[in-house]
């Protein structure tokens, strides 16, 4: 939360990028985004959140307390499942809700809400049920939209660098 705050406050004192909002005070879409290198940096950052979230869980090799030698690596399952379907869930919302709101498809929308949902279901995700990680998917996703509105109603811009 410090690295947050610490974000926010000097994206807030350095302000906007050049550009960044024509001069009726509209969002401009800058050039130089590539949407490829977003779908491959995603689909990596995707495969290491099951890494961490099914990976650190720690009960791996505790018994059930039913006595069964097997271990929690249901619970392994689970987390990889609850994972997905927050995120899978946050994509879609953000795509169609995006869709609604600006007319058109965004593919770096659809796979910033991918990772918003997994960000909203990491604290919990092994001790969440799959039908609420469907629900904070979509909470999360309804967050990022959002925020991202009130970012340019407020004219803020979170990039810490001017062109």
């Amino acid at each position: 939360m410090v690295g947050g705050f610490a974000g926010l406050y000097g994206a807030l004192i350095e302000g906007p990028r050049i550009c960044r909002f024509d001069h009726r005070g509209r969002a401009v879409t800058l050039r130089g985004h590539s949407a490829s290198l977003v779908v491959l940096g995603t689909f990596l950052l995707w495969f290491g959140w099951y890494g961490f979230n099914s990976g650190s869980f720690n009960k791996i090799l505790s018994p059930y307390t039913s006595g069964s030698y097997y271990g929690q690596w249901s619970a392994v399952g689970r987390t990889a499942v609850t994972t997905t379907l927050a995120g899978c869930t946050a994509a879609l919302t953000t795509l169609f809700g995006k869709r609604l709101l600006s007319g058109h498809w965004n593919v770096t929308d659809v796979f910033n809400g991918l990772l918003g949902g997994f960000a909203a279901i990491t604290a919990g995700c092994s001790v969440v049920e799959p039908w609420a990680a469907i629900i904070c998917g979509f909470v999360a996703a309804l967050v990022l939209i959002g925020c991202n509105k009130l970012a340019e109603k407020v004219k803020f811009d979170g990039k810490l660098y001017n062109w």
